[in-house]
């Protein structure tokens, strides 16, 4: 890997892909590391795994090599993502519900791999710490904290902004629980700066009311896409909402992402 590549990491963080997850990833874990600031995805294909990592320079890949394949076939797996000039910048971890501490040593200590040997339990709020601890050591965040996930081509994502009597109506470009950009149809006066404090967003049909968001300028390049921070108050079940949605699309866009 590249010294800029390295520094883009750094600050933008890891993409995270969990391959053949059990249940409990899939649903509540994957959100609550999503809300943590982790750009997580879940994988069903082995092969689409590995062009993924030659894609994405850096990834993270977690394996649960209790399901897919033999547990031999994962050794091999593995030792090839190691030893390919084109994967072998990613770091790799292994899921597993076994205790087993002979298998534990040959993952972790003799294959060294730099995510380990993370053995899954039960109880959810105990494998979620556990893997919150694997990729906060990993550096999998970077500086970010909040993810943020394009949404222009979904159609399901607006914005509407009410200011001295008029009404700005906008596609959203992308979101995050702490801001926006939107796409307008119509050309719009916004000022830098300027506190909007009648705004509602609109995620698969349900309102979203943002008590108050900044402008923060237009984006570079884009005429007519203005950036936006949401300042205050968003309730709970609001940034539920937008995480949950910010799911949807990660998963869109690396399902349908050509190799």
């Amino acid at each position: 890997m590249t010294d800029n590549a390295s520094v883009a990491l750094h600050v933008a963080g890891r993409k995270v892909f969990f391959l053949y997850p059990p249940s409990v990833i899939q649903d509540d874990v994957l959100s609550t590391l999503i809300r943590a600031g982790y750009e997580a995805y879940t994988l069903r294909d082995h092969t689409r795994a590995y062009q993924l990592l030659a894609r994405f320079d850096g990834s993270i890949l977690f394996i649960n090599i209790d399901q897919g394949l033999e547990e031999q076939q994962w050794e091999i797996y593995i030792r090839e993502v190691l030893n390919n000039p084109k994967t072998q910048s990613s770091r790799l971890g292994v899921l597993s519900y076994n205790s087993d501490p002979v298998m534990r040593e040959k993952y972790q200590a003799d294959m060294g791999l730099p995510c380990g040997y993370v053995q899954l339990k039960l109880d959810i709020k105990a494998s979620t710490g556990i893997l919150l601890n694997a990729l906060e050591t990993a550096g999998a965040r970077g500086r970010r904290r909040h993810i943020r996930a394009d949404c222009e081509d979904e159609g399901n994502a607006a914005i509407n902004i009410k200011k001295e009597g008029f009404s700005f109506t906008g596609q959203l470009v992308n979101i995050s629980s702490a801001g926006a950009a939107a796409r307008f149809d119509k050309p719009v006066a916004f000022e830098d700066n300027e506190k909007l404090t009648d705004v509602q967003l609109r995620l698969w049909g349900t309102p979203i009311i943002v008590p108050q968001a900044a402008v923060m300028g237009i984006c570079k390049g884009q005429s007519n896409v203005w950036v936006f921070l949401f300042e205050t108050g968003l309730r709970d079940e609001d940034k539920e909402t937008i995480h949950n949605f910010i799911r949807h699309c990660l998963h869109h866009y690396m399902e349908n992402l050509e190799l």
